[in-house]
């Protein structure tokens, strides 16, 4: 498990593949269903550590609508959010 006490992994190794599925998200947007738990899970544990949630919301809403722009754009804004 990601979160367990005796997790070795450093937190920056667990926000880099968060990051790296979302982008994979989008990168396969226009070809497959991208709407997966691990997806969601991607956003909502880096929403857990961003104060803002714009980004996110836009992102979940590219979900919703299949739209690659909103993708793209909430990627964008996450980053932002997350000073990366």
């Amino acid at each position: 498990m990601w979160n367990a006490p005796k997790n070795t992994i450093p937190a920056s190794e667990i926000i880099r593949e968060h990051i790296r599925v979302l982008k994979e998200a989008v990168a396969d947007c226009e070809l497959y269903d991208v709407r997966t738990g691990p997806v969601y899970d991607a956003l909502d544990a880096l929403e857990a550590l961003s104060n803002r949630s714009w980004g996110f919301t836009v992102f979940r809403q590219g979900l919703e609508r299949w739209s690659p722009e909103m993708l793209r754009e909430g990627l964008r804004l996450i980053h932002e959010h997350l000073g990366r």
